[in-house]
């Protein structure tokens, strides 16, 4: 959920600051331990506020977050700052990502975490996607990102195709 606070405009653009919150939590009851573990099996409570500025097609947007998980998988603060431009033949962004996590256990740290739920997971991140559309109702997009450097996650590059059908 997300609401508008305030909006302003400038000289040049529009000023915006809204309220986002939301809760996520995973479908399936998947391995959260060895070779095969997928993520933390974790409950979040999502809050944040968000910063965006708009000048025609360019953007850029700020958002915080607190990040409240429930037991055993540790709290963590996500920041990311994101510029593109959105045009009726196509989008692109840059960003940036950054999540901390104090507490939680290491995992190959002592003592040996109990479970890897309670991994305490950090890191610093960067990527950007292009979309185009495919006509009214489809489109495709190209992601990629670098982890940069973290706690408990792999460093290196993620890549990530799609295809969007929009109901209208």
């Amino acid at each position: 959920m997300k609401y508008l606070i305030a909006q302003k405009r400038l000289e040049k653009g529009v000023l915006s600051f809204s309220l986002a919150g939301g809760y996520s939590s995973n479908l399936a009851d998947y391995q959260v331990g060895g070779v095969d573990a997928i993520g933390q099996q974790a409950k979040i409570l999502d809050i944040r506020p968000v910063l965006h500025y708009q000048n025609g097609a360019w953007f850029a947007t700020a958002q915080f977050a607190y990040n409240y998980k429930f037991d055993p998988v540790p709290n963590a603060t996500n920041a990311s700052l994101k510029v593109g431009k959105a045009t009726a033949t196509y989008y692109f962004d840059f960003w940036y990502e950054n999540m901390y996590t104090s507490g939680g256990f290491d995992y190959k740290g002592t003592p040996a975490p109990p479970s890897f739920r309670e991994l305490g997971v950090s890191y610093h991140k960067v990527g950007g996607t292009f979309y185009k559309p495919l006509g009214q109702r489809f489109g495709s997009y190209l992601s990629a990102a670098y982890v940069l450097s973290g706690r408990n996650i792999g460093q290196g590059p993620i890549v990530n195709i799609g295809f969007v059908f929009k109901n209208l």
